[in-house]
């Protein structure tokens, strides 16, 4: 990232008001890149998204529904160690170019990294058990790897840019025997992960 990036570093709670908050540093003032590794996600204050589908608030452990969706100007996002879910379309259309999933995550649900056009490297935590339709359905990802030994249930159009997954060798014949081999789920299954 160039110098003149604008990033930022939050620790301790966020809520709704919070998130709302970056969102408007992110649209309005080119905020790119947020550590929020030591933070946590958490309910009340104001709601930070609404569509036609409805207004949406925080909720405890979640990056919830829309969360930082249309923001296209963040390139960069290190997520909550806490969470354990991602909402539905929660980065829709965004500009991140790499992710990392964090071990305590269980499920990411329907498009939640859908359309995101400069994304091109993903990496799934070792807990990660579930995957929705779609969570990465027009994404530009190239490489996933993925650190879940059983592998994750996968639904519809997962990676429609047909990427290389990257797997541990002694969960490549379980990885083989899933929809993860589906061309229609997924991409190029590469044993190639050791401990």
């Amino acid at each position: 990232m160039p110098c003149d990036t604008i990033r930022a570093k939050i620790n301790g709670p966020l809520n709704g008001t919070d998130v709302k908050y970056l969102r408007e540093l992110i649209i309005e003032r080119n905020l790119a890149s947020i550590d929020l590794s030591n933070s946590q996600i958490v309910s009340g204050g104001d709601v930070y998204y609404q569509n036609d589908e409805g207004e949406f608030a925080t909720k405890d452990n979640e990056i919830g529904f829309y969360m930082f969706a249309e923001c296209r100007n963040l390139k960069e996002i290190k997520l909550p160690l806490s969470i354990a879910k991602i909402e539905k379309r929660a980065f829709q259309r965004t500009g991140i170019t790499n992710l990392e999933i964090p071990e305590n995550i269980t499920l990411l649900c329907y498009g939640a990294f859908s359309n995101c056009d400069s994304l091109e490297t993903v990496i799934i935590g070792k807990n990660v058990e579930k995957m929705n339709q779609g969570v990465f359905y027009s994404s530009k990802v190239k490489n996933v790897y993925v650190y879940a030994k059983t592998p994750p249930t996968l639904a519809a159009y997962m990676f429609t840019s047909k990427p290389e997954i990257h797997v541990y060798a002694e969960s490549l014949e379980a990885y083989q025997a899933t929809k993860w081999a589906d061309s229609s789920y997924g991409g190029t299954l590469i044993g190639d992960l050791t401990d």
